[in-house]
């Protein structure tokens, strides 16, 4: 499909969207003081510092509402048409940058999993008490099995010598799981950015600057989803032409003999 100038409007809104949302994100952040070292007293007297609750937020906020968010679009519109209008990427280029980003944003939701358990267990807070914990990890492992499926069937496909006929049976399922765990991502923050404006006292009573952030925040993620979902819905991009060249990726070896491990 030639690349049109309205596609690339289209695509401009979600990309506007999260930067709003670093852009609170951070002010937010500056607020809180950034990264405060959080201490706690063991029995013994010793303090021992951990890591502060802000890594958490910053690390799955920025997986989710911009490694993910760019990962899924750029498997659903890079290759028909390119973010300033110009030419397509090619679809094994798309391959790359799409796995790429979602690498990223996997090891983001580890790190942002490893803060807030630390930091829960080191304050003795019971873990996986709320709706937003769960949710959490349903969406974190939703991920990783969808990182690990396209790592075995297409990044490493031909080396474990998984056949084309298997590949074009697993994509539709790689891409619904890859879906539902981007969607449930952005409703899972959230709700973690509700649960969090739940534990902020305002000293001029129910309105202060850091819920009103928030509030604003929640708004914008949901936002986000809905422009993504719209984009999706206009690309459709679950065609059989498009499922025959992700089962022919690793033909072109003379591209990938640089980028893949021999």
């Amino acid at each position: 499909m030639t690349p049109t100038c309205t596609s690339h409007v289209v695509l401009v809104l979600p990309r506007l969207i999260y930067v709003v949302i670093l852009i609170l994100l951070f002010s937010l952040l500056n607020l809180w003081k950034w990264f405060p070292r959080e201490t706690a007293s063991a029995p013994s007297g010793a303090k021992s510092t951990f890591w502060s609750f802000n890594f958490h937020m910053c690390f799955m906020i920025l997986a989710w509402t911009v490694f993910a968010t760019e990962g899924v679009l750029a498997y659903a519109t890079w290759e028909r048409s390119s973010f300033i209008c110009g030419q397509p990427t090619r679809h094994s280029r798309v391959k790359v940058i799409h796995a790429s980003l979602n690498f990223i944003c996997a090891v983001m939701t580890a790190m942002g999993l490893l803060a807030i358990f630390q930091n829960h267990a080191v304050k003795e807070i019971p873990p996986l008490y709320s709706a937003h914990s769960w949710l959490g990890i349903i969406t974190a492992s939703l991920t990783f099995i969808a990182a690990l499926a396209g790592t075995v069937f297409f990044l490493l496909a031909k080396k474990l010598g998984i056949s084309k006929d298997v590949r074009a049976r697993v994509a539709p399922w790689h891409r619904l799981v890859g879906l539902l765990a981007y969607f449930l991502g952005l409703a899972t923050c959230s709700l973690g950015i509700q649960e969090k404006q739940g534990f902020i006292t305002c000293a001029s009573g129910a309105y202060c600057l850091s819920k009103t952030l928030l509030t604003i925040l929640v708004i914008l993620v949901y936002a986000l989803g809905a422009c993504v979902a719209y984009v999706l819905s206009k690309e459709d991009r679950v065609t059989a032409g498009q499922l025959e060249r992700e089962t022919d990726i690793f033909e072109d070896a003379q591209e990938y003999g640089n980028l893949l491990p021999t």
